[in-house]
Protein backbone atom coordinates (compact mmCIF):
# COMPACT_ATOMS: atom_id res chain seq x y z
CA UNK A 1 0.00 0.00 0.00
CA UNK A 2 1.21 3.45 -0.71
CA UNK A 3 0.09 7.04 -0.46
CA UNK A 4 0.86 9.40 -3.37
CA UNK A 5 0.44 13.15 -2.93
CA UNK A 6 -0.14 15.89 -5.59
CA UNK A 7 0.78 19.02 -4.05
CA UNK A 8 0.19 22.43 -4.98
CA UNK A 9 1.83 25.38 -3.14
CA UNK A 10 1.07 28.92 -2.86
CA UNK A 11 3.23 31.03 -5.57
CA UNK A 12 4.25 33.21 -2.70
CA UNK A 13 6.24 30.02 -1.47
CA UNK A 14 8.11 29.79 -4.85
CA UNK A 15 11.72 31.42 -3.72
CA UNK A 16 14.10 28.82 -5.91
CA UNK A 17 14.82 27.19 -2.74
CA UNK A 18 13.75 24.17 -1.45
CA UNK A 19 10.89 22.86 1.70
CA UNK A 20 11.55 19.98 3.56
CA UNK A 21 8.01 18.41 4.93
CA UNK A 22 7.85 15.68 7.51
CA UNK A 23 4.56 14.63 7.29
CA UNK A 24 2.27 12.50 10.20
CA UNK A 25 -0.03 10.44 9.63
CA UNK A 26 -3.45 8.42 11.49
CA UNK A 27 -4.76 5.85 9.22
CA UNK A 28 -7.81 3.72 9.52
CA UNK A 29 -7.42 1.37 6.98
CA UNK A 30 -7.54 2.91 3.71
CA UNK A 31 -8.67 6.26 5.31
CA UNK A 32 -6.67 8.89 6.74
CA UNK A 33 -8.43 10.52 9.98
CA UNK A 34 -6.07 12.87 11.16
CA UNK A 35 -2.25 14.46 10.11
CA UNK A 36 -0.03 16.46 11.22
CA UNK A 37 3.19 19.11 10.16
CA UNK A 38 5.74 17.49 11.83
CA UNK A 39 8.99 19.89 11.07
CA UNK A 40 9.27 22.17 7.51
CA UNK A 41 12.24 24.63 7.21
CA UNK A 42 12.66 26.57 3.28
CA UNK A 43 16.23 28.02 3.00
CA UNK A 44 17.17 30.17 0.04
CA UNK A 45 19.66 33.06 -0.81
CA UNK A 46 18.91 36.23 -1.81
CA UNK A 47 20.34 39.00 -3.83
CA UNK A 48 21.66 36.35 -6.52
CA UNK A 49 22.47 39.41 -8.87
CA UNK A 50 25.03 40.69 -6.33
CA UNK A 51 29.17 39.85 -7.31
CA UNK A 52 31.09 37.29 -6.30
CA UNK A 53 33.59 38.90 -4.42
CA UNK A 54 34.33 38.28 -0.99
CA UNK A 55 34.99 35.13 1.14
CA UNK A 56 31.92 33.06 1.47
CA UNK A 57 30.41 32.80 5.60
CA UNK A 58 26.99 30.67 6.60
CA UNK A 59 25.46 31.67 10.41
CA UNK A 60 24.00 28.45 10.27
CA UNK A 61 20.17 28.15 11.13
CA UNK A 62 18.83 28.88 14.85
CA UNK A 63 15.30 29.57 17.00
CA UNK A 64 15.84 33.84 15.52
CA UNK A 65 17.08 36.75 15.82
CA UNK A 66 17.57 38.95 18.37
CA UNK A 67 19.78 42.15 17.11
CA UNK A 68 21.61 43.43 13.92
CA UNK A 69 24.61 45.49 14.05
CA UNK A 70 24.85 47.33 10.83
CA UNK A 71 27.87 49.38 9.40
CA UNK A 72 27.14 51.76 6.44
CA UNK A 73 28.23 54.55 4.49
CA UNK A 74 28.22 54.32 0.22
CA UNK A 75 27.47 50.66 0.92
CA UNK A 76 26.76 48.43 3.72
CA UNK A 77 30.27 47.66 5.59
CA UNK A 78 29.13 44.64 7.56
CA UNK A 79 26.73 43.53 9.52
CA UNK A 80 26.77 41.42 12.65
CA UNK A 81 23.99 39.48 14.14
CA UNK A 82 23.24 38.06 17.44
CA UNK A 83 21.06 34.98 17.29
CA UNK A 84 18.86 33.35 19.94
CA UNK A 85 19.37 29.80 20.35
CA UNK A 86 16.52 27.92 22.24
CA UNK A 87 17.18 30.61 25.14
CA UNK A 88 20.25 31.28 24.81
CA UNK A 89 22.39 34.44 22.93
CA UNK A 90 24.89 33.78 20.02
CA UNK A 91 26.73 36.17 18.31
CA UNK A 92 28.10 36.05 15.15
CA UNK A 93 31.23 36.94 13.81
CA UNK A 94 31.50 40.22 12.23
CA UNK A 95 30.98 40.08 8.23
CA UNK A 96 32.60 42.82 6.20
CA UNK A 97 35.44 45.18 6.83
CA UNK A 98 36.38 48.20 9.52
CA UNK A 99 35.23 51.01 6.98
CA UNK A 100 32.04 53.12 7.32
CA UNK A 101 30.85 56.23 8.94
CA UNK A 102 27.72 55.34 10.34
CA UNK A 103 26.79 52.20 12.71
CA UNK A 104 22.98 51.48 13.41
CA UNK A 105 21.49 48.45 16.33
CA UNK A 106 18.15 46.60 15.04
CA UNK A 107 17.06 45.75 18.22
CA UNK A 108 14.00 43.87 18.11
CA UNK A 109 11.46 42.81 21.15
CA UNK A 110 12.19 39.38 20.96
CA UNK A 111 10.69 36.56 20.60
CA UNK A 112 7.27 38.66 20.48
CA UNK A 113 8.70 40.17 16.98
CA UNK A 114 10.26 38.50 14.04
CA UNK A 115 12.09 39.46 11.18
CA UNK A 116 9.88 38.65 7.91
CA UNK A 117 11.32 40.58 5.09
CA UNK A 118 14.31 41.67 3.48
CA UNK A 119 14.84 44.45 0.67
CA UNK A 120 17.68 46.25 -0.42
CA UNK A 121 19.61 47.51 -3.36
CA UNK A 122 23.33 46.08 -5.02
CA UNK A 123 25.35 47.47 -7.47
CA UNK A 124 28.60 49.23 -8.04
CA UNK A 125 29.85 52.31 -5.94
CA UNK A 126 32.38 53.26 -8.70
CA UNK A 127 32.55 52.65 -12.38
CA UNK A 128 34.94 49.41 -12.13
CA UNK A 129 34.13 48.48 -8.88
CA UNK A 130 32.75 45.42 -7.82
CA UNK A 131 29.04 44.71 -7.34
CA UNK A 132 28.31 44.74 -3.28
CA UNK A 133 25.31 45.38 -1.21
CA UNK A 134 24.40 49.20 -1.54
CA UNK A 135 21.44 49.58 0.90
CA UNK A 136 19.37 46.96 3.39
CA UNK A 137 15.72 47.20 5.17
CA UNK A 138 14.26 44.81 7.39
CA UNK A 139 11.16 44.44 7.78
CA UNK A 140 9.56 42.93 11.25
CA UNK A 141 6.14 41.48 12.33
CA UNK A 142 5.85 45.27 13.49
CA UNK A 143 7.48 47.89 12.10
CA UNK A 144 10.47 48.47 9.43
CA UNK A 145 14.18 49.31 9.78
CA UNK A 146 15.97 51.22 7.69
CA UNK A 147 17.42 51.71 4.97
CA UNK A 148 20.11 51.66 5.51
CA UNK A 149 23.51 52.23 3.09
CA UNK A 150 22.14 54.26 -0.23
CA UNK A 151 19.77 53.31 -2.28
CA UNK A 152 21.42 53.09 -5.84
CA UNK A 153 21.90 49.89 -8.25
CA UNK A 154 19.35 47.42 -8.93
CA UNK A 155 16.28 46.80 -6.18
CA UNK A 156 15.73 43.57 -4.49
CA UNK A 157 12.97 41.83 -1.90
CA UNK A 158 12.28 38.77 -0.13
CA UNK A 159 8.88 38.49 0.87
CA UNK A 160 8.75 35.94 3.58
CA UNK A 161 5.12 34.70 3.81
CA UNK A 162 4.14 33.16 7.58
CA UNK A 163 8.05 32.96 7.78
CA UNK A 164 10.41 34.61 10.16
CA UNK A 165 14.50 34.59 9.49
CA UNK A 166 16.41 32.24 11.73
CA UNK A 167 19.98 32.34 10.13
CA UNK A 168 21.95 34.62 7.36
CA UNK A 169 24.45 33.79 5.37
CA UNK A 170 26.51 35.43 2.29
CA UNK A 171 30.23 36.88 0.67
CA UNK A 172 32.00 39.84 2.04
CA UNK A 173 35.62 40.99 2.20
CA UNK A 174 35.85 44.91 2.50
CA UNK A 175 32.70 45.41 2.29
CA UNK A 176 29.30 42.97 2.46
CA UNK A 177 29.21 41.43 -1.35
CA UNK A 178 26.24 39.11 -1.01
CA UNK A 179 23.29 38.04 1.44
CA UNK A 180 21.48 34.83 1.93
CA UNK A 181 18.57 34.12 4.12
CA UNK A 182 17.09 30.91 6.32
CA UNK A 183 13.71 31.22 6.18
CA UNK A 184 12.06 28.71 9.02
CA UNK A 185 7.89 29.07 9.32
CA UNK A 186 7.18 30.02 12.52
CA UNK A 187 3.56 28.25 12.37
CA UNK A 188 3.82 24.66 11.96
CA UNK A 189 -0.09 24.10 11.36
CA UNK A 190 -1.10 26.95 9.32
CA UNK A 191 1.13 25.50 6.62
CA UNK A 192 -0.01 22.35 7.01
CA UNK A 193 -3.77 23.62 6.44
CA UNK A 194 -2.71 25.40 3.35
CA UNK A 195 -1.14 22.35 2.14
CA UNK A 196 -3.74 20.06 2.43
CA UNK A 197 -6.93 23.23 0.91
CA UNK A 198 -3.96 23.04 -2.17
CA UNK A 199 -3.24 19.05 -2.28
CA UNK A 200 -4.84 18.32 -5.58
CA UNK A 201 -4.67 14.33 -6.16
CA UNK A 202 -4.45 11.42 -3.00
CA UNK A 203 -4.03 8.44 -4.10
CA UNK A 204 -4.16 5.31 -2.07
CA UNK A 205 -3.01 1.39 -3.73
Amino acid sequence: MFLEFTILLPPEWDFGGSIDIAIFLVCNGSRVIDSDLVFTTLGYDVATNVGNGGSPWDDGVYTGIKQIVIVHAAAIDSIRIEYDKNGRSVWSDKHGGNGGTKTDKIVLDYPNEILTSLSGHSGHISHGSPCVIRSLTFHSNLRKFGPYGVEQGTYFTVPMSGGKMTGLNGQSGWLLDSIGVCLSHSSQNSIWSTIKDTAVNIIWG
